[in-house]
This record gives structure tokens, C-alpha cells and sequence, in this order.
């Protein structure tokens, strides 16, 4: 088996087409598939330019795949046309725009993210909660203090994880509140980060 993989590594590289890379991405083998995301990387722009095009196809499968792809690359240049895609009329696009914004961790995208934990699909508020926790800014905190009472309880966790990424003292009385949520995910999130908040203060 490690032959195996081993010659699949040797037969992509930069010359290899941008769409055979793409499509290793998704392959099970995450030896292979992170090699496709470093080649990608270093192909810098090609790469960028190809998935944009394809943020804006006609075809939701496709707008869906590049921002997922494009948070798995991690490319930055990407930012501008995921934000485009935040205000796509599919929740799936939505969902992976969050998600890859979250992964970028570029904080500019901070705004939009912070409108997204609004939207009227939970699972694209949870995708923009989770990404303003990677985010990690502190702008992002109120938003998010705003999801803990958001109505799906796997919204108000990702909230309350995010809380204690960002670190925020100001942000303690929200997560004691939280304390007493009704699912008790929400309650060990928020437990869990006032430990690490609490713990900053101690450093």
C-alpha cells in the first residue's frame, strides 16, 4: 500500500491540471489529497483564478465544491469572492463560503460573517460562528454573544467555543448566562471556555 501511494505522489505535481488537482481533494487518501493542497498553493494564482470562475457558475454543484476547495487551500485572494457567495440564494454555498472564510481566517471578513450568524438557515449560522471562532478577532465576539441564544442549540455551542478562542473578559457574563442553556453541549462549551478565559488571566 505504501508503494501504492508513493507513486500516486510522484505523478502530481505543478504540471499536472489544475482540475485533476482539485478533484484529488476530495479523495479519501489525505496523504495524497494534502500533497494536491500544497501543490495548489504553490501554483499560487492559476489555481485562485480557476476556482473563482467557479464561485460564479450557473451550476450550484460546482459554486459549492469551489468554496470548499478554496477553504481547504487556504489561498487569501479568495476572501472578496466568498463574500459574494454569503449572499448565494443556496444555503449549501452559504454554508461552505462560511466555512471557508473560517479557514482562511482573514479577519476583513469579519462583517459579513457577523451578518451571516443571522441568516435564516441554522446551518448557515452555525458555519458563521464556527468561522468567526477560527477567526479569532475580537470583533467578532458580539456576534456571537448574540448567537448564544440563538434558537438550535448547535448554533449556541459553536458560539460559546468561539467565545473562548476569541478571550474576551467582556464577554464572561454572556457565557455564565449560558450556563444554565437547556442542552447541555451549550453548558459544557460554555464552561469549558470560561476555564480558558479565566486561565488567560492567570498568564
Amino acid at each position: 500500500m505504501a508503494a501504492d501511494r508513493s507513486d500516486d505522489q510522484q505523478w502530481i505535481n505543478e504540471d499536472t491540471p489544475i482540475v485533476e488537482l482539485v478533484g484529488i481533494l476530495y479523495q479519501d487518501d489525505e496523504v495524497l489529497s494534502e500533497e494536491a493542497v500544497r501543490i495548489l498553493r504553490r501554483i499560487g494564482d492559476p489555481a485562485l483564478n480557476h476556482l473563482v470562475h467557479l464561485l460564479g457558475d450557473d451550476d450550484p454543484v460546482q459554486r459549492t465544491s469551489a468554496a470548499w476547495a478554496l477553504g481547504r487551500i487556504g489561498l487569501a485572494g479568495a476572501v472578496s469572492a466568498l463574500l459574494e457567495r454569503l449572499g448565494d440564494e443556496r444555503s449549501d454555498i452559504r454554508v461552505n463560503a462560511a466555512w471557508a472564510l473560517g479557514e482562511i481566517g482573514d479577519p476583513q471578513a469579519l462583517p459579513e460573517l457577523c451578518d451571516a450568524t443571522r441568516d435564516p438557515s441554522s446551518d448557515v449560522r452555525q458555519a458563521a460562528a464556527l468561522a468567526l471562532g477560527r477567526v479569532g478577532h475580537p470583533d467578532g465576539a458580539g456576534a456571537l454573544c448574540d448567537a448564544l441564544v440563538d434558537p438550535a442549540w448547535q448554533v449556541r455551542e459553536v458560539a460559546a467555543q468561539g467565545l473562548g478562542t476569541i478571550g474576551d473578559l467582556d464577554t464572561i457574563p454572556d457565557l455564565e448566562e449560558a450556563l444554565a442553556d437547556e442542552h447541555s453541549r451549550v453548558r459544557r462549551a460554555a464552561a469549558r471556555s470560561l476555564q480558558q478565559i479565566e486561565g488567560r488571566q492567570d498568564w
